[in-house]
């Protein structure tokens, strides 16, 4: 193969090696936030949870205060029973007795109900703990990692950059030139395409004609594929390209 070529290919993979960087700068960043937003949902969740027992607790204690206060009425209720001297006091005495009774029985009853619902809120805000613990231990390490990554890519590009610097430098300006024309215009950043056998442009499959194929194969010039714009160079073992890889 002609030498500006081979340099060709190899300034291929540094572009791209620089693009896959360039990217992780946009979707790492993106994938930390979603790895920190399902933490911090479960951790709601665990929140939540907490809050409602301890509003349990709270409801529990009212009740049981309610309850001291209606057996303490009724104490009072019955001790007076003793010193009453008429009919109408004690029936009087005695609806209020019958009334403290009828409070304290509601208030048991209202205590079981929120001792269950308490021991229903304590399962689930034990299973939303192990869940959180889960979830952390799956995605911290993996976010960690991320932001180690982040914090390194300016730095890694810039030593891509050099290589690329070097292996440009030494790129006749014609080939050059043209690649780096096409180059600008693809967000991909793949601007080369082989052609094996197969006849056909390996990004956007157009076959080609026998004319255009032995000029690739001279290696004296670069030609361009009509449909995608591809530069086009001869590569006897190149790999069958997969279809998405004609998105531009």
């Amino acid at each position: 193969m002609e030498q500006n070529l081979e340099r060709l290919l190899t300034l291929q993979e540094i572009d791209l090696r620089i693009h896959e960087l360039e990217q992780s700068k946009v979707d790492f960043p993106k994938e930390v936030v979603q790895r920190e937003a399902l933490i911090a949902e479960v951790q709601a969740g665990v929140d939540a949870a907490g809050k409602k027992v301890d509003a349990g607790d709270a409801a529990i204690k009212g009740v049981d205060d309610a309850v001291a206060t209606a057996k303490a009425a009724l104490d009072k209720s019955q001790d007076r029973l003793n010193a009453i001297t008429s009919n109408r006091e004690y029936d009087a005495v005695h609806a209020e007795i019958e009334t403290h009774k009828a409070t304290i029985a509601g208030a048991q009853t209202k205590l079981k109900n929120l001792a269950d619902e308490k021991e229903k809120a304590g399962v689930t805000a034990q299973e939303t703990l192990q869940k959180l613990e889960t979830i952390k231990k799956e995605h911290e390490a993996v976010i960690a990692d991320l932001k180690g990554k982040i914090a390194t890519i300016d730095q890694q590009i810039a030593e891509v950059q050099k290589e690329r610097a070097a292996i440009a430098a030494t790129i006749t300006r014609p080939f050059l030139s043209t690649y780096e024309f096409i180059r600008k215009k693809r967000k991909s950043g793949k601007v080369l395409a082989y052609v094996n056998a197969d006849r056909t442009c390996g990004v956007c499959f157009k076959v080609l004609e026998s004319r255009v194929i032995m000029e690739i194969k001279r290696g004296k010039k670069l030609p361009v594929c009509e449909i995608c714009g591809s530069l086009l160079i001869w590569h006897d073992d190149a790999p069958a390209p997969a279809p998405e890889e004609s998105r531009q």
